[in-house]
């Protein structure tokens, strides 16, 4: 079954040749780390290990990036002598994790689940333990840990009710895969019982909570808060309605809602953070559509005469400190069917929080907050 695994992900990347030549060819950070997806490193990239054996703990992006600071911090508290290797799979991810992750020994991208990038990955960094951050089941990785003895731990593990049936269709092949998880920390009871359900030893599976729960965001002074205000022409007292982590059709939501609250309050400004920064344009097209002009966060400040009703915030990791700036905050991915984002982040800041019906994947902290 794993070569049929293995000939199935062939064929998706030769679907998918010609827009990673188009990547490839654009150069930037996709270029820059084609090597390490390969499982092939420069002489610097694993340079801060210094020949040592360590704890690899992968975190797909952004978000699970986020979530998995207070592990990494723990454990450099716990086990100062320890190497930690940081691994993504996105650029944003791993641009995040350069600013956030710093102690970090070494940050890498995740190599592409094809048993030769694995076999050279495992033999460039081995490393003695591996933690993989919410649901990152890659069958050759886990495949190749589990021959060389190399113990293996979902962290913040979770399968939402979404993608829980797409895995029931490969549970055969899943409980070999799964076997060679040596732990399996979930975040909620269903969540364990779903990958029980699936083919987790029993024995191996714990409910520890989320991580997200441990995240704290830095407080915003409140003359940083008037400076950005200030910065981005929005006048005293106007409201400011922030949507973050948006997804295609919110954005034409949270612009329809900036037309109706500038019925009352004309200076009333939109903070709109598409969750992937490649959206921009698609959100730029939302506001124009509505004839609203548009100034990027990056552009800052702005010129005495620019005052656009819409922002959008163009660069990666600041949102979870410019929920600070909203009014209101409209938390994205839960109007369209994505299952949500973290609501906590702008709570913290203490601002009231809107959200859709689409929450699987923060189920339990969407109950604590309706309650």
């Amino acid at each position: 079954m794993y070569g049929l695994y293995t000939v199935g992900l062939l064929l998706a990347f030769l679907g998918m040749t010609p827009r990673l030549l188009w990547r490839y060819g654009r150069g930037g950070a996709f270029r820059a780390g084609i090597g390490q997806r390969c499982g092939r490193y420069a002489p610097g990239d694993l340079a801060g290990l210094g020949g040592r054996r360590p704890v690899w703990l992968h975190a797909v992006s952004v978000g699970e990036v986020l979530a998995v600071r207070g592990l990494l911090r723990a454990l450099r508290e716990g086990h100062p002598d320890l190497p930690v290797l940081v691994s993504t799979v996105t650029e944003t991810g791993q641009a995040v994790a350069a600013e956030r992750l710093g102690e970090a020994d070494a940050r890498i991208y995740f190599p592409f689940d094809l048993p030769g990038c694995v076999r050279r990955a495992l033999e460039a960094i081995r490393p003695r333990l591996v933690l993989l951050a919410e649901t990152e089941i890659w069958p050759n990785f886990l495949r190749a840990c589990g021959s060389r003895a190399i113990p293996v731990a979902l962290v913040n593990g979770r399968i939402s009710p979404r993608s829980f049936p797409r895995y029931r269709l490969a549970r055969p092949f899943l409980r070999r895969v799964l076997r060679h998880l040596t732990l399996c920390l979930m975040q909620g009871e269903a969540d364990a019982d779903r990958l029980r359900s699936l083919g987790a030893l029993a024995a191996r599976v714990r409910v520890t909570g989320n991580l997200k729960y441990d995240l704290r965001v830095a407080p915003v002074p409140p003359g940083e808060r008037q400076a950005w205000r200030a910065s981005l022409g929005i006048p005293e007292g106007a409201q400011v309605l922030l949507a973050g982590s948006t997804h295609r059709g919110e954005e034409e939501a949270a612009v329809a809602a900036l037309a109706a609250l500038r019925q009352v309050d004309p200076e009333a400004r939109l903070v709109l953070a598409p969750r992937h920064p490649d959206r921009l344009g698609e959100a730029e097209a939302a506001a124009g559509a509505a004839g609203l002009a548009c100034g990027r966060w990056s552009a800052r400040p702005f010129p005495p005469r620019f005052h656009p009703p819409v922002i959008l915030v163009d660069t990666v990791g600041e949102l979870a400190r410019l929920y600070a700036l909203g009014t209101v905050v409209f938390v994205g991915g839960s109007l369209a069917p994505v299952g949500g984002h973290n609501i906590l982040e702008p709570a913290q800041h203490g601002c009231p929080v809107l959200f859709g019906p689409h929450m699987a994947n923060f189920a339990e902290m969407a109950a604590v907050f309706l309650a």
